[in-house]
C-alpha cells in the first residue's frame, strides 16, 4: 500500500508531462538521445510514427505513409542513435522492417531484404563492430545485424527456438547480451565476429521474463528488468553470475525499460496500474519508486513505457495509455570522487572530483578528516547538463595518519554524496591509497521515493525514552549502539517493543535492537572498546539484529532476521508446495532474505542461516537462499565460516562462496 508521495525540505525535483504536438493515441514507446542533442521516439498505433522533441519540450512527428520512405502501420518498437549520425528503428508490425531516419534531413529508409517475415524485430542497438544489432522475438525468434549500408544477416545457431529475444545491449567483452523473454526465460551473448550464439544466465530465476537490458560502465556491468510476477531488476558483470534484486520494488508492477541517468542510478519503467518510475543505484542495489498519481506530475495510468538519458542529465520517458506524452523527471547531481594529489608544503592536498549539475544551478563541497569534521566551504559547479572537473587544495591535514574524504553535490532536485576515498598522506608527503570507508553510498539523494506504509504506524519515540538517547551519547561496549538514517525509510524495534517505529534520527538504542532497512539505508556505530574508540558500518536492504558481546573486543554481529524458509521444502499446504516448487524451478537460488554491509576496517559479523562472515574494511552482501547462505564480496577482504563444514574461506573482490544448507 502506498502511504504518501512527498518531496524532502529544500528539494524540488520535478515531473513534467509534454503532449503539446504529440498525436492523441499514438502510443509513445521507446526513446532515446539521438546525434542532434534532441530526444527522439518511436510511435506504435495507427499509421506509426517517429517523433522528436527537443530538450525545450517541442515536439515534431515524422508520419507513418506521409513522410517519403516511411510505410504506414508498421508499428515501430526500440529506436537507438546509429555509428553514421542516424537514428534507427525497428518496425515489428506486418513483416518486419529496420528503419534509418536522417536528423537533418528527415529522410526515411526502410530495409526488410534479409528479414525473415513475422520475425518481429524489437530491440536495436549499435555493435562494437561498427553495425547494428537488433533481435527478433517472433517465431522461431532470431538475433539480427545490419550494417549501415542497410545489408541484414540473421544469426539463429545456438538460439534456442521461440526463446523470443528482446533487447540487446554491447558488454565490455567485445560481444552483445541480449534478453529472451519466453519461459523459462534467459540471458544470451552474441560474438559480433563470429555470430557464435551462447546462453549462460546462471542465477537467472525461471519465468521471469527478461525484457530490456542496459549496459553501464562502458559495458563492464549491465542490468535487465524482469517483467513478470512478481517483478525483478537483475544485473551481472560479463562472465559472471546474475544478481536480482526485488527489495523496495512494488510486487507485480511490470517493470520494463531501463536506462541509466545522469545522477549514477539506473532508472527505470514500471506500466501496471497506477504507473511508476523506478530508481536502483548499481552499488547497493537500493530501489526506490515514484507513482503515479501520487507524486506531482505524474499522471495515473499513463503506462510509463520507454525511458533515456537525456542530453541534459536528466531522465525522459514515454507514456503509452492515451492520449500518450513524453515526460521528464529532473535528478540530483552526479558526483565522483578521485584519489587526492599531494602538494608541495607538507600536510597539504588537493581534493579532485567530478561533478554533474544535469542542468540545474549546483554546489559542491568536500568533506573530509575523522567522521568529516571537516569540509570546505560550498562551491558553485555551474549548471551544465555534463560533468565538471572540481578541485579544492586543504592544508594542515595529519602526516603519516589516515584519511578520507567524500564530494557532497547539491541541486535544486536532491544532494549527493559520492563513495568515500580513504588515504594515508605520509611523512614524506606522498598519497597511499586505502581501502574504502564507510559511508553513504554513491548517489545518496534526497529525492524522495514513495514508500510503502508500514504493517503498524507507531508514535515517534517520547522525550526521554530509553532507546532514543540523544547521539551525542557515545555507544557503549555490550551495551548500545548509535544508529542514524541515512537514505529512504529505515525502521526499528527496541528490545521489548511490539512493533517497529520509524528511525527518523539518529538515536542510542540497547544491543539486540531489530533494524528493518529494506526500503532503507541505516548508519550504525558501535563501540570497539572500553576506552571510547568506536567504529562504523553501513548497512541495507534487509532485516537484522544487532549483538556484542564486551569480552569479544568489540566484534559488532549483525543477524539476518525475518522472511520464511517454508516454501523451501518444508511446510504443509498449497502455498508451501508452490514455494518449494518455486525453489526447485530456480534451482534453489530463490532468495529468502539479504543484507549489504559496508565498513572501513571496523569488526562486524553477518550471520547467515549457514554462515559467518568476518569483515575488515569492504563491501559484502550476506544473502540467505533455499540452497544455503551466499557472500559475495564487492571490494575488500571477507572471511566466511560456513557452520556445517567448520571451513574458513577467504574471499576477495568479486568473488563468492555458497554455504550450502544440510537439511
Amino acid at each position: 500500500m502506498i502511504a504518501s508521495a512527498a518531496w524532502p525540505a529544500g528539494a524540488h525535483a520535478s515531473i513534467t508531462e509534454l503532449t503539446a504536438g504529440l498525436t492523441a493515441g499514438s502510443q509513445p514507446t521507446d526513446i532515446t538521445t539521438g546525434p542532434d542533442g534532441n530526444l527522439w521516439f518511436t510511435q506504435r498505433a495507427g499509421v506509426g510514427r517517429i517523433g522528436r522533441v527537443t530538450p525545450s519540450g517541442s515536439i515534431t512527428e515524422y508520419v507513418g505513409g506521409i513522410t517519403s520512405g516511411f510505410s504506414a502501420g508498421q508499428q515501430p518498437s526500440h529506436i537507438t542513435s546509429g555509428p553514421d549520425g542516424a537514428l534507427w528503428a525497428t518496425e515489428d508490425g506486418t513483416t518486419g522492417q529496420i528503419v534509418r531516419l536522417d536528423p537533418a534531413t528527415g529522410t526515411v529508409t526502410e530495409y526488410a531484404t534479409g528479414i525473415t517475415p513475422n520475425r518481429q524485430p524489437t530491440g536495436i542497438t549499435t555493435g562494437p563492430d561498427g553495425n547494428l544489432w537488433f533481435t527478433e522475438r517472433g517465431g522461431a525468434g532470431a538475433i539480427g545485424r545490419i550494417t549501415p549500408g542497410g545489408l541484414i544477416t540473421e544469426y539463429t545457431t545456438g538460439l534456442t527456438s521461440a526463446s523470443a529475444p528482446t533487447d540487446i545491449a554491447p558488454g565490455d567483452d567485445g560481444a552483445l547480451w541480449f534478453t529472451e523473454n519466453s519461459d523459462p526465460g534467459r540471458i544470451g551473448r552474441i560474438d559480433p565476429s563470429t555470430g557464435a550464439i551462447t546462453e549462460p544466465g546462471s542465477g537467472l530465476t525461471a519465468n521471469g521474463g527478461p525484457s530490456h537490458i542496459v549496459s553501464t560502465d562502458g559495458g563492464k556491468e549491465l542490468f535487465f528488468t524482469e517483467e513478470r510476477n512478481p517483478g525483478r531488476i537483475g544485473s551481472f558483470k560479463t562472465g559472471g553470475s546474475i544478481e536480482e534484486f526485488t527489495s523496495g520494488l512494488t510486487a507485480n508492477s511490470a517493470p520494463g525499460a531501463i536506462a541509466q541517468g545522469g545522477d549514477g542510478a539506473l532508472w527505470f519503467t514500471e506500466g501496471a496500474s497506477p504507473g511508476r518510475l523506478g530508481r536502483l543505484w548499481p552499488d547497493s542495489g537500493s530501489i526506490t519508486e515514484f507513482a503515479g498519481g501520487l507524486v506531482p506530475g505524474l499522471t495515473t495510468d499513463a503506462a510509463p513505457t520507454g525511458v533515456t538519458q537525456g542530453p541534459d542529465g536528466n531522465v525522459w520517458f514515454t507514456e503509452s495509455s492515451f492520449p500518450g506524452a513524453i515526460g521528464h523527471i529532473t535528478v540530483p547531481p552526479g558526483a565522483d570522487i578521485d584519489t587526492p594529489a599531494p602538494l608541495a608544503d607538507a600536510g597539504t592536498v588537493r581534493f579532485r572530483a567530478q561533478v554533474r549539475p544535469n542542468s540545474q544551478p549546483t554546489t559542491y563541497r568536500f568533506e573530509y578528516g575523522p567522521g568529516f569534521a571537516s569540509a570546505t566551504d560550498a562551491t558553485p559547479a555551474g549548471s551544465d547538463a555534463d560533468a565538471q572537473d572540481v578541485s579544492a587544495d586543504v592544508s594542515g591535514l595529519a602526516l603519516d595518519t589516515a584519511q578520507q574524504v567524500r564530494v557532497v553535490a547539491t541541486n535544486p532536485s536532491g544532494t549527493t554524496v559520492s563513495e568515500i576515498k580513504a588515504f594515508l598522506l605520509t611523512s614524506t608527503g606522498t598519497v597511499i591509497n586505502e581501502k574504502p570507508s564507510a559511508g553513504s553510498d554513491e548517489g545518496s539523494s534526497t529525492l524522495a521515493p514513495v514508500a510503502a506504509a508500514p504493517a503498524t504506524a507507531p508514535d515517534s519515540p517520547a522525550a526521554g525514552d530509553a532507546e532514543a538517547e540523544a547521539v551525542s551519547h557515545p555507544p557503549v561496549l555490550g551495551q548500545s549502539i548509535v544508529v542514524a538514517p541515512v537514505e529512504g525509510d529505515v525502521l526499528i524495534k527496541p528490545p521489548g517493543a511490539s512493533s517497529f517505529r520509524p528511525l527518523t534520527a539518529g538515536v542510542r538504542v540497547r544491543i539486540g535492537s531489530l533494524l528493518d532497512t529494506r526500503r532503507g539505508t541505516v548508519e550504525l556505530v558501535s563501540a570497539r572498546n572500553r576506552t571510547g574508540a568506536r567504529q562504523t558500518g553501513t548497512f541495507w536492504g534487509g532485516v537484522f539484529q544487532v549483538r556484542q558481546v564486551r569480552s569479544l573486543a568489540g566484534v559488532t554481529d549483525i543477524v539476518l532476521r525475518g522472511s520464511d524458509f517454508g516454501g523451501c521444502g518444508s511446510g504443509a499446504g498449497a502455498g508451501a508446495a508452490r514455494a518449494s516448487s518455486l525453489a526447485r524451478e530456480s534451482g534453489g537460488s530463490h532468495v529468502v532474505r539479504r543484507l549489504w554491509g559496508k565498513d572501513h576496517h571496523s569488526r562486524f559479523r553477518t550471520h547467515g542461516r549457514d554462515s559467518v562472515a568476518t569483515v575488515r574494511g569492504t563491501v559484502w552482501s550476506t544473502v540467505d537462499r533455499c540452497d544455503g547462505t551466499l557472500t559475495s564480496v564487492k571490494q575488500g577482504m571477507v572471511s566466511v565460516l560456513d557452520l556445517h563444514s567448520n571451513r574458513s574461506v577467504l574471499l576477495s573482490a568479486g568473488r563468492s562462496y555458497l554455504a550450502r544448507h544440510q537439511r
